[in-house]
């Protein structure tokens, strides 16, 4: 076993970047130097990309946006498999481990490192990350095959192959209507003689009674930040230990001893930290108050060392959300419902520290249907118009994808809520599988940290019902959602009738790590005939 030392603290300026696995050293792979193959054609790639974007470029489609070039040209992309291949050389760095990661492969796909064969990729939305320790060479070759028939149960953006505001492709495999391929997220190798990290997912949790009416800077209760860090790495191959060191930006600190097995695998620690009301200000939605944010930030410093070798940083805003379903201004309901569980009927409004606020919002699809068309820019100019309309909230529609980072980072700045499907829509619906399971909690890790996330669902207009093929939502997706997240509110799906039990009824957040939920299928009983106040 290694055995370390685990210390938070504070610090600032607010964090801006995916989150990526973090080691010693990491050589990006990303650029257009790849090479994009067929058995009748070799034209260049780039990643992050996608074929279409890649034959465009090449001359070998026109602008697939241009009149009905998507069907005329699509005998060119479509019905064939596909490598993408690159050479690149093993980097100097300090005897420990490599890991190979891809954040996103779209489509199903072998992947192959120097003619050795790592794994398949059949899940748009998760993570593949592999030990290459043994594989590496001075010169290297590595090799994503997609293969067009490769049955993925449909865990690709549900839109792909068109929707009633996007154009209906013309080829399909395995009955799903298909579009575009490629590798659509970044690719890098991750070196570390120290554990690396996987994920740093801090949660923000209030401390104070429900509030009905708006709490005030310098004198609300303290919030306590849960801060879950998850390690990989090799105990045994790691000399003389080290600790790590995470810092905010109000001033907490706290330590804990670190442990990994020494046969390797992941471990995880949560540490507490709270910020009192005289160390924050709150975080609001547009139009309520401003957007601050704090970073805590993690870095491991090996033991004698004074310098980390290596640093990462989530930014995270103070707020208290809640989905009202009962008249929680009438006497007596706080307090009932502090030990109640389920929603009830009598509307749905929601309440940001404490203020009810008129949601005015819209969904959000994809911007293209072409993932290298994907803008960090793009996606910001897009959150700061949405604010600048008047909106301050947006529905993540769950036949798209799980935005870039840069989304979600104009969201918090801009302080526009998101209530989020999780990506399962008509035809592209789940199943309880090791993939897909990684694939979810690798989302909610990714994404949980950000302010203006508010509220998870289930899917995209289905009906959740325990005992029928959507109850799966209930009793897998969500159950997966709700075991990496706490801190957020929950609905069965966008729209539904809300919860039967499972969930608190104050905030509508799940009862424990891995509570049992049970959607509602038929309105409950109000407790009042008058409506929640709007006016507090």
């Amino acid at each position: 076993q290694m055995w370390g030392m685990l210390i938070l603290l504070a610090t600032g300026a607010v964090a801006a970047a995916e989150m990526h696995v973090v080691g010693d050293t990491t050589l990006s792979l990303d650029g257009d130097d790849w090479t994009v193959s067929s058995p009748d054609m070799q034209i260049k790639g780039s990643v992050p990309g996608d074929i279409i974007s890649d034959l465009q470029r090449a001359g070998k489609v026109g602008d697939p946006y241009f009149e009905n070039n998507f069907l005329v040209d699509s005998h060119v992309w479509a019905g064939r498999d596909w490598n993408y291949s690159k050479t690149f050389p093993s980097p100097t760095a300090a005897a420990g481990d490599s890991w190979l990661v891809f954040e996103g492969i779209k489509m199903g796909a072998l992947l192959f490192l120097n003619g050795q064969y790592l794994g398949d990729s059949t899940e748009q939305f998760a993570r593949s990350t592999f030990n290459v320790t043994a594989l590496l060479q001075p010169s290297n070759t590595l090799v994503v095959q997609f293969q067009w028939n490769k049955d993925v149960q449909g865990r690709f953006s549900a839109c792909t192959g068109g929707w009633d505001w996007a154009p209906y492709s013309n080829q399909e495999a395995n009955n799903m209507k298909l579009f575009t391929l490629g590798i659509w997220k970044s690719v890098y190798l991750v070196q570390s003689h120290t554990p690396v990290l996987t994920y740093m997912v801090p949660h923000v949790f209030y401390t104070g009674d429900y509030p009905i009416v708006p709490l005030q800077d310098q004198q609300h209760a303290p919030f306590v930040v849960a801060v879950r860090c998850i390690l990989r790495g090799r105990g045994s191959s790691l000399s003389g230990g080290g600790k790590l060191v995470v810092e905010g930006a109000w001033g907490a600190s706290q330590s804990q001893p670190v442990t990994l097995p020494s046969a390797g695998g992941e471990w995880s620690t949560t540490i507490n930290l709270t910020a009192t009301a005289q160390q924050i200000a709150l975080w609001w939605p547009a139009g309520l108050g401003a957007q601050p944010r704090y970073n805590v930030s993690v870095a491991f410093v090996p033991a004698g060392a004074t310098i980390p070798t290596w640093r990462s940083t989530q930014a995270v805003g103070f707020r208290v959300f809640a989905v009202v379903t009962g008249n929680d201004t009438a006497p007596g309901y706080v307090a009932n419902a502090t030990r109640a569980e389920g929603t009830l009927s009598l509307g749905m409004l929601f309440r940001v520290n404490g203020a009810a606020l008129y949601a005015r919002g819209a969904n959000m699809i994809p911007m293209s249907e072409l993932e290298a068309q994907f803008s960090d820019a793009a996606h910001r100019q897009l959150v700061h118009s949405v604010a600048a309309a008047g909106l301050n909230i947006m529905r993540i529609w769950g036949g798209g994808v799980y935005y870039p980072s840069a989304f979600y980072e104009a969201a918090d700045e801009f302080g526009v809520m998101m209530y989020h499907d999780m990506m399962y829509a008509q035809g592209h619906t789940p199943s309880v599988t090791p993939v897909q399971e990684a694939a979810l909690r690798h989302q909610i890790r990714r994404l949980s940290p950000h302010p203006s996330i508010v509220l998870w669902d289930g899917c995209n207009e289905c009906v959740v019902k325990l005992n029928t093929s959507t109850g799966i939502y209930a009793t897998f997706v969500l159950r997966v959602v709700g075991e990496e997240d706490q801190s957020r509110s929950v609905w069965p799906s966008c729209p539904a009738k809300g919860w039967e039990a499972g969930v608190d009824r104050l905030y509508s957040r799940p009862l424990y790590k891995g509570a049992n939920l049970v959607p509602r299928i038929h309105p409950a009983p109000s407790t009042s005939p008058s409506s929640s106040s709007s006016s507090s």
